[in-house]
């Protein structure tokens, strides 16, 4: 997953219809759904928890824990800078 999030993460960001996030979700559960939140990268863990805390219903990850709301959370982008928020 580590090769993809460079391809969804800006569409998730941006996406101006329903399609891309239920696109993404369907790929998630096809692909990563049995995937345990200590065996992804930093990265990878990062970005889920992006997405789970953002649309809490959308993907299923065993073992993540993520705070209930934006405020609680630094939401920054995997691969960016610490001060640089991202947007979801």
């Amino acid at each position: 997953m580590d090769d993809l999030i460079d391809l969804f993460a800006p569409r998730l960001n941006r996406g101006l219809s329903a399609a891309v996030p239920t696109a993404f979700k369907t790929f998630y559960e096809d692909s990563f759904a049995s995937v345990h939140a200590g065996e992804m990268s930093e990265r990878v863990r990062a970005f889920v928890e992006q997405v789970v805390a953002a649309v809490p219903s959308m993907i299923e990850v065993p073992g993540l824990q993520v705070q209930d709301t934006f405020s609680q959370v630094g939401l920054h982008s995997p691969g960016r800078a610490s001060g640089e928020v991202a947007e979801i």
